[in-house]
C-alpha cells in the first residue's frame, strides 16, 4: 500500500494557469464572442470540443476559453507538460481570439 504523497508523486507533473479573465461591457456579450469563435475553430493537430466552450486538446496540454454564466467575462485556463508548450498554446489562442476581434490584452 502507498501513502496519499507515495500516491500524489506518481502523478505527471504539469504547469497550469489561474483563471483568465476577459472582461466585455455587458452582460450577454461574452455569449455573442463565444458564440463568432465557436463558428471559427481550426487548431491544427488537435482535439476541439465544444461543450461549453470550447476546449482544444493537444498531447502534451489544452486550453480552454468558455463564456461566464454570472459575469460579462470570457473565461481561459491553459495547461501543459511544460512552460515551452504551455507558452505555445496560449500563443495560438491569441492568435485566435484577435482574428475575431477579442482583445488579449488581459493575458
Amino acid at each position: 500500500d502507498k501513502t496519499c504523497a507515495e500516491v500524489f508523486s506518481d502523478l505527471p507533473d504539469s504547469i497550469n494557469t489561474p483563471e483568465i479573465n476577459i472582461h466585455f461591457d455587458e452582460q450577454g456579450d461574452q455569449f455573442k464572442a463565444m458564440d463568432k469563435l465557436a463558428e471559427n475553430v481550426n487548431f491544427e493537430g488537435a482535439n476541439i470540443i465544444t461543450i461549453d466552450g470550447v476546449r482544444v486538446d493537444y498531447p502534451n496540454g489544452w486550453g480552454l476559453v468558455r463564456p461566464s454564466n454570472t459575469t460579462p467575462c470570457l473565461v481561459l485556463r491553459f495547461e501543459a507538460d511544460n512552460q515551452k508548450t504551455l507558452e505555445e498554446i496560449q500563443i495560438k489562442f491569441r492568435t485566435w481570439l484577435g482574428n475575431n476581434d477579442i482583445s488579449t490584452k488581459d493575458f
